[in-house]
């Protein structure tokens, strides 16, 4: 597990000090086998049951349909959970717990500013949508990334100086062979600052 996701944070360094960027990983998302793995999740701790109201309820419900969800879990008071689905993900097999990461199906790569990112130049490209605080990519039509998001971090997080997040959802399809989009998020994160071309 540390491995992989040491081999993830160096690709994104790496990318990072080539460019001048502060690209770094938000979530990582795994599908897998609950009955596979079931003891092996409960040895790492106490998982609670979350109430259908809770915050990251409404998380996991903006990002999957209502209905797919039967039941979610935290891990102690660790920013980690799993959660059961109606619709059967691929069978993965994984020998533990620590190699889970093998099955990483998604990761959040995100970059943060304390200026607010432009939209003029996105809008030209991009069909984006507004929802609430948030403005989103849902069809960018590049491989691998999925979804982008951009968000006001400070009114969300409570933060008492600004700060802007530009979030890109990434599809992992081999971990073996690593190749995260990172110059289609800079082309990106260019034109949120006028600087692309």
């Amino acid at each position: 597990m540390k491995e992989m996701l040491q081999e993830i944070e160096n690709y994104l360094s790496e990318f990072n000090n080539d460019h001048g960027l502060d690209l770094a990983i938000d979530t990582i998302r795994i599908d897998f086998q609950k009955q596979h793995k079931k003891d092996a999740l409960d040895r790492l701790g106490c998982w609670r049951k979350i109430t259908p109201n809770s915050n990251i309820s409404s998380k996991l419900k903006k990002r999957l349909n209502a209905d797919e969800i039967t039941s979610a879990y935290q891990l102690d008071k660790e920013n980690i959970y799993y959660f059961n689905s109606s619709t059967a993900p691929s069978n993965h097999t994984v020998k533990s717990i620590l190699n889970i990461l093998k099955d990483v199906s998604e990761i959040d790569v995100c970059f943060d500013t304390p200026i607010p990112p432009s939209l003029d130049e996105l809008q030209k490209r991009f069909n984006l949508t507004h929802y609430k605080d948030s403005v989103y990519i849902n069809t960018p039509n590049i491989q691998m990334i999925e979804k982008v998001i951009i968000y006001n971090k400070a009114i969300k997080n409570g933060l008492n100086a600004p700060l802007w997040r530009i979030e890109f959802t990434v599809t992992i399809p081999n971990v073996r062979h690593l190749a995260i989009p990172l110059h289609d998020i800079k082309e990106i994160i260019d034109l949120t600052r006028g600087t692309h071309g």
